[in-house]
């Protein structure tokens, strides 16, 4: 069915995106990086601002440079290339993996299951929902998972309702913005057939007024 070969059609994508695609990907990888940034400045905020939650700042100040780090280098890899010989998306993984892994570290030096930095896990899900095809952001909610786990064990937080909850929570965001991401990829494929379908049903008139 139609919906059936769109997936196919984003299973392809894992590793080559269709040239077409190319250039939302670009547009997602300068939103990411910008993203990433304002992230940044906001948990440098949440370090020198009053707060309830005790953090080693040691570890944290490390965390944002690299992840300022990393935003850097991205924002400077020749992506249109890396994306044309089949390397743009593997790279947009390790990104986004590696993204998970310092938001990890950030949950389980502030809290573990607990920690209010949690909520920076969405940012990741939403992230790799809207661009990723279906089998990448599987294996990336699944990463997410482990690495929350992972972070809490570390924490020593190890709490099965409120950890249930909130991985649930994420594995429900994923959903929604996959799900709107496809409709709006299939509404944007209707509305241009149907404007193909309007300018060839003017040229036949048009054609056929000059014949008359």
């Amino acid at each position: 069915d139609r919906r059936g070969c769109l997936d196919r059609a984003r299973e392809s994508q894992m590793t080559a995106p269709p040239s077409g695609l190319v250039p939302y990907l670009l547009r997602t990888v300068k939103v990411g990086v910008r993203a990433t940034f304002l992230t940044v400045a906001a948990l440098m905020a949440f370090l020198v601002l009053p707060r309830e939650t005790e953090v080693e700042v040691a570890t944290y100040v490390a965390l944002l440079v690299v992840a300022l780090a990393g935003a850097l280098a991205v924002a400077f890899l020749p992506w249109d290339q890396l994306f044309r010989s089949g390397a743009g998306m593997w790279a947009l993984y390790v990104w986004s993996a590696g993204d998970i892994v310092l938001i990890s570290v950030a949950v389980a030096i502030s809290g573990g299951a607990n920690s209010p930095l949690f909520v920076l896990y969405a940012l990741t899900t939403v992230f790799f929902a809207a661009s990723y095809p279906p089998r990448a952001q599987l294996a990336l909610l699944l990463f997410t998972f482990a690495c929350f786990l992972g972070a809490s064990a570390v924490a020593g937080d190890i709490m099965v309702a409120e950890m249930v909850t909130r991985m649930a929570i994420i594995a429900i965001l994923t959903f929604i913005s996959s799900f709107l991401t496809f409709e709006l990829a299939n509404a944007e494929q209707a509305l241009g057939q149907l404007r193909q379908s309007r300018l060839l049903h003017d040229h036949a008139l048009e054609i056929n007024d000059n014949v008359v």
